[in-house]
Protein backbone atom coordinates (compact mmCIF):
# COMPACT_ATOMS: atom_id res chain seq x y z
CA UNK A 1 0.00 0.00 0.00
CA UNK A 2 1.26 3.83 -0.24
CA UNK A 3 -0.28 6.06 1.01
CA UNK A 4 0.45 9.95 0.87
CA UNK A 5 -2.52 10.85 3.79
CA UNK A 6 -3.54 10.20 7.34
CA UNK A 7 -5.76 7.37 6.98
CA UNK A 8 -8.04 6.84 10.14
CA UNK A 9 -9.38 3.21 9.39
CA UNK A 10 -7.43 0.76 7.00
CA UNK A 11 -11.39 -0.88 6.35
CA UNK A 12 -12.18 1.56 4.27
CA UNK A 13 -9.04 1.84 1.94
CA UNK A 14 -8.14 -0.71 -0.81
CA UNK A 15 -4.71 -2.27 -2.08
CA UNK A 16 -2.80 -0.37 -4.74
CA UNK A 17 -3.75 -2.98 -7.68
CA UNK A 18 -5.30 -5.54 -5.39
CA UNK A 19 -9.10 -6.39 -4.04
CA UNK A 20 -9.65 -5.82 -0.15
CA UNK A 21 -8.51 -3.65 2.18
CA UNK A 22 -5.07 -3.89 4.48
CA UNK A 23 -6.78 -3.57 7.59
CA UNK A 24 -4.13 -6.15 9.70
CA UNK A 25 -2.31 -7.34 6.71
CA UNK A 26 0.94 -5.70 6.96
CA UNK A 27 3.98 -7.41 7.18
CA UNK A 28 6.79 -4.87 6.88
CA UNK A 29 6.53 -1.07 6.13
CA UNK A 30 8.66 1.96 5.24
CA UNK A 31 8.44 5.36 4.87
CA UNK A 32 9.87 6.91 1.94
CA UNK A 33 8.38 10.71 2.56
CA UNK A 34 10.49 13.59 1.99
CA UNK A 35 8.74 15.72 4.90
CA UNK A 36 6.98 13.85 7.27
CA UNK A 37 7.55 10.27 9.76
CA UNK A 38 4.76 8.25 9.88
CA UNK A 39 3.11 6.46 13.12
CA UNK A 40 1.45 3.55 12.69
CA UNK A 41 -1.15 2.22 15.34
CA UNK A 42 -2.83 -1.01 16.05
CA UNK A 43 -6.42 0.64 16.11
CA UNK A 44 -8.28 2.69 13.97
CA UNK A 45 -8.77 6.59 14.67
CA UNK A 46 -4.99 6.52 15.69
CA UNK A 47 -5.69 4.73 18.65
CA UNK A 48 -4.24 2.09 20.92
CA UNK A 49 0.10 0.90 20.59
CA UNK A 50 1.53 3.19 18.01
CA UNK A 51 5.29 2.84 16.05
CA UNK A 52 6.83 5.58 14.49
CA UNK A 53 9.39 5.72 11.16
CA UNK A 54 11.41 8.50 10.43
CA UNK A 55 11.57 10.19 6.99
CA UNK A 56 14.31 9.07 5.18
CA UNK A 57 16.52 12.17 5.30
CA UNK A 58 16.27 12.91 9.12
CA UNK A 59 17.60 9.04 9.43
CA UNK A 60 17.47 6.28 12.24
CA UNK A 61 14.72 4.01 11.71
CA UNK A 62 12.71 5.06 8.34
CA UNK A 63 11.29 1.08 8.15
CA UNK A 64 10.77 -2.56 9.37
CA UNK A 65 11.40 -5.65 6.93
CA UNK A 66 9.79 -7.54 9.59
CA UNK A 67 6.82 -6.14 11.96
CA UNK A 68 7.34 -9.12 14.55
CA UNK A 69 10.04 -7.85 15.90
CA UNK A 70 9.25 -4.71 17.39
CA UNK A 71 10.82 -1.87 15.37
CA UNK A 72 10.29 1.40 15.11
CA UNK A 73 9.83 4.15 17.89
CA UNK A 74 7.58 3.80 20.60
CA UNK A 75 5.20 6.04 20.42
CA UNK A 76 2.56 4.57 22.93
CA UNK A 77 3.67 2.67 26.54
CA UNK A 78 5.04 -0.16 25.26
CA UNK A 79 4.83 0.09 21.87
CA UNK A 80 8.72 -0.88 20.89
CA UNK A 81 8.13 -4.19 22.73
CA UNK A 82 5.01 -5.12 20.21
CA UNK A 83 4.64 -7.54 17.71
CA UNK A 84 2.98 -5.32 14.94
CA UNK A 85 2.59 -7.85 12.12
CA UNK A 86 -0.98 -8.10 10.68
CA UNK A 87 -2.12 -5.42 13.70
CA UNK A 88 -2.00 -1.95 11.69
CA UNK A 89 -5.14 -0.31 11.40
CA UNK A 90 -4.38 3.27 10.92
CA UNK A 91 -1.34 5.14 10.37
CA UNK A 92 -0.84 9.46 10.60
CA UNK A 93 1.92 11.95 9.39
CA UNK A 94 4.05 13.93 12.13
CA UNK A 95 7.14 15.95 13.00
CA UNK A 96 6.34 17.43 9.41
CA UNK A 97 9.42 19.47 8.36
Amino acid sequence: MKASATVKNYKTISWNNASGNPNDKANSVANRGSRCAVVFYQNTSHKGAGIRFNRPASGGITSDPYLKNGGGYSETSGASSKNFQDKISSHKWVRCS
